[in-house]
């Protein structure tokens, strides 16, 4: 909803994790903040103070609520530029 630039911060954020096919999954949370790893190529994205929620699309009558008040997702950077198997 909201990106402060300078501190790269988010506000109200709202998460639709594709990662699990079989899973339907979304995160939402109050704040979030974009850790930047140059040297592994990765960016975390910090939620705080929020929930996820998930079920699958097989069983839709069976839902999990998870709160949390920390929750890292992990993204790896790829290069574009580099061929797999170079």
């Amino acid at each position: 909803d909201e990106l402060a630039a300078d501190q790269m911060a988010l506000r109200h954020v709202f998460v639709s994790d594709e990662r699990k096919p079989d899973e339907l999954r979304v995160i939402t949370a109050r704040e979030g903040r974009l850790l930047n790893d140059d040297v592994n190529h990765r960016v975390t994205l910090r939620l705080l103070n929020g929930s996820i929620h998930e079920t699958a699309p097989q069983a839709l009558q069976k839902y999990r609520q998870v709160n949390f008040r920390l929750y890292d997702i992990t993204l790896v950077l790829e290069n574009p530029l580099v061929k797999q198997g170079e």
